[in-house]
C-alpha cells in the first residue's frame, strides 16, 4: 500500500482535475444553450416570414412554440438560466464549408 502523503495528493490532483473538467463542461454547455437559441430564434424568424408577419426578436422567440421536441429523449440543463425548460438537441455533422452556426 502507498503512503498516506502520497495517496492523498493522488486523491487531491485528481478532484482537482474533476472540477476543471467539469468547469469546462459548464462552459460547453453554456455555448450550446446560446447556439440552439440563436438557431432556435432564426427558425421563428423564418418561420414569420414565411407567414408574412414581422420577425421575432431574439428574446422574444418562443421554444415551446415550436413543435420539435421529442419527449421521451428530452435533456434537462441544471444552469439556473434554463431552470424549467425541455431541450432536445439534434446535432448533424456540417458539410464542407458549412458555418451556418456561426460559433
Amino acid at each position: 500500500m502507498e503512503p498516506r502523503s502520497k495517496r492523498f495528493d493522488q486523491l487531491v490532483f485528481r478532484s482537482q482535475n474533476i472540477c476543471e473538467f467539469a468547469s469546462e463542461s459548464e462552459e460547453l454547455i453554456a455555448i450550446l444553450h446560446r447556439v440552439y437559441d440563436n438557431v432556435m430564434a432564426e427558425m421563428e424568424s423564418l418561420k414569420a416570414k414565411r407567414k408574412g408577419t414581422s420577425s421575432l426578436s431574439h428574446e422574444d422567440a418562443n421554444l415551446e412554440s415550436i413543435n420539435l421536441f421529442d419527449v421521451a429523449s428530452v435533456v434537462h440543463s441544471n444552469s439556473s438560466q434554463y431552470q424549467g425548460h425541455v431541450m432536445n438537441y439534434q446535432f448533424r455533422v456540417p458539410a464542407a464549408g458549412d458555418n451556418s452556426l456561426g460559433v
